[in-house]
């Protein structure tokens, strides 16, 4: 005997067939659950003309789950006011994203404290020399929070227990004799790109030049990539280690002429550094030390003989600033003296990594003259107090420790 499982009407075909007692078999299996146990999303086949009635409502409440289940996700808040769609909602908040970041990048990094962020002065204990301004930059007050010290160096000697970002030991050799290759292999193997492979503040490079033979220190990594300048210009002299010299170079007069004319850019030291030190030291190291965009003081004002104006030039070597070395930004002289080294080498927050020569060397930093307007003095600093003090300097010689950039 035949029997009729579906029949046609028109175009649709409908399912008629009996269950095993006769009956039309309408039983199935729901897959539905309630609201919030729907936290899955299930795939479900596509109904065909081969399903019965039993899996087709099987399918249809595996969709209602499913339904259930992106309504979770889409959660209940009115997104009425952006238009009232999913895709609204979404273009509303990818343009107010991109609006975010394009102020971003019109700020330059340069959001203020107390105006765009409120500063918690408690956070992580302030030391007694360190000022936070309302109208301090970001990245200025970074620097002080992670190398908070007072001025006049590090106030403790030593890292604390389980800071182990310093370490004062030798990680290489550089020698004339083996022209740029030992520089080479290094920077093979210590890259920027690499994390510079655990390289730490304190770590030093004894590079036997032939001349100076010195013992080259970590004082900062990264220090002036992505950087900003006294003048809020934004700068990048890529990755690289600022490194200084464990003593002074070579003792040398700031001018042939004992003025300060010209600022630091046109001292006779800084020649100094960007020709016979330089020289000395590119046999050694190549293309390893880079050519830096500098912001470098270019005037000087009037008798008060303090610095006026900078000028952008670039610079193999460069004395450090007063910034630098005590952390302290526009806090001696002028904004000038700070160019695009306003910024703290870490290695001089405590004094087992500074306090190694006691002879003053220059910084770049001038200050006024005496009274009378007839001497000019500058900024030296004297490494057993790392103080700074004003000198004057005429007819005097002082040690050259400058940085340089390497990578």
């Amino acid at each position: 005997m035949s029997s009729l499982n579906r029949i046609q009407i028109s175009e649709n075909t409908y399912d008629i067939s009996p269950s095993p007692d006769g009956t039309l078999d309408t039983k199935y299996t729901s897959n539905d659950s309630d609201q919030q146990a729907a936290i899955s999303y299930t795939n479900v086949e596509r109904i065909t003309t081969q399903d019965n009635n039993s899996s087709i409502f099987s399918k249809l409440t595996h969709m209602i789950r499913n339904i259930r289940y992106l309504y979770n996700r889409l959660g209940d808040i009115d997104i009425s006011a952006v238009g009232g769609s999913v895709t609204d909602a979404i273009v509303q908040n990818k343009n107010t994203t991109d609006d975010l970041l394009r102020r971003i990048d019109e700020l330059e990094h340069r959001i203020i404290l107390g105006t765009d962020i409120t500063v918690n002065q408690n956070f992580g204990g302030i030391a007694s020399g360190t000022q936070l301004n309302a109208n301090d930059y970001v990245s200025d007050t970074l620097v002080r929070l992670l190398n908070i010290q007072s001025s006049g160096g590090g106030d403790n000697p030593n890292p604390p227990s389980g800071d182990n970002n310093y370490e004062f030991v030798q990680i290489a050799t550089f020698n004339a004799n083996n022209g740029t290759s030992d520089a080479d292999t290094f920077f093979t193997t210590y890259r920027p790109d690499n994390n510079w492979n655990g390289i730490k503040l304190g770590n030093y490079i004894t590079i036997n030049d032939g001349t100076y033979n010195m013992n080259w220190i970590v004082a900062g990594i990264d220090l002036e990539h992505n950087a900003t300048a006294a003048d809020e210009t934004s700068y990048d002299n890529g990755c690289g280690l600022c490194m200084i010299p464990q003593a002074g170079l070579v003792q040398h007069s700031w001018n042939d002429t004992d003025t300060i004319d010209g600022g630091y850019n046109a001292s006779g030291v800084h020649v100094l550094l960007n020709s016979t030190i330089y020289n000395n030291l590119l046999g050694t190291l190549g293309t390893h030390i880079i050519e830096r965009n500098v912001l470098l003081s270019n005037e000087t004002n009037g008798n008060q003989h303090s610095a006026s104006n900078y000028t952008w030039t670039k610079a193999y070597l460069t004395l450090m600033s007063a910034a630098q070395v005590i952390n302290k930004f526009n806090g001696y002289s002028t904004k000038y003296d700070d160019g695009e080294a306003n910024y703290y080498l870490p290695l001089f927050k405590y004094r087992e990594y500074y306090l190694n020569d006691k002879s003053p060397y220059w910084l770049r930093s001038i200050k006024d003259a005496s009274d009378s307007g007839t001497q000019c003095r500058l900024w030296t600093v004297h490494d057993e107090q790392q103080e700074l003090y004003i000198d004057n300097m005429t007819g005097q010689q002082y040690w050259v420790r400058p940085m340089m950039y390497l990578r």
